[in-house]
């Protein structure tokens, strides 16, 4: 990890300490990045389904569309 620039290591007494070497924000952040991408292609699959199969009531697809326009407008 420290090759990675994930930790750095310093000498210290008998024995050496390791210490993160990257803030703590910047790992929530590049972690919630991640997620995200893989979250919505699970969603989108599951919304696919979910519109083939007909299963969806006219309430629930006016809340997509609301959530969708919501999604677009803040583009």
């Amino acid at each position: 990890m420290e090759k990675k620039g994930y930790l750095r290591y310093e000498e210290g007494g008998k024995r050496g300490e390791y210490y993160p070497a990257v803030l703590r924000s910047e790992v929530v952040l590049a972690e919630t990045e991640a997620f995200s991408v893989v979250y919505i292609r699970v969603v989108s699959v599951c919304w696919s389904a979910l519109v083939d199969q007909h299963s969806l009531s006219e309430q629930e697809i006016k809340e997509l569309r609301t959530i969708l326009d919501k999604t677009e407008g803040e583009r």
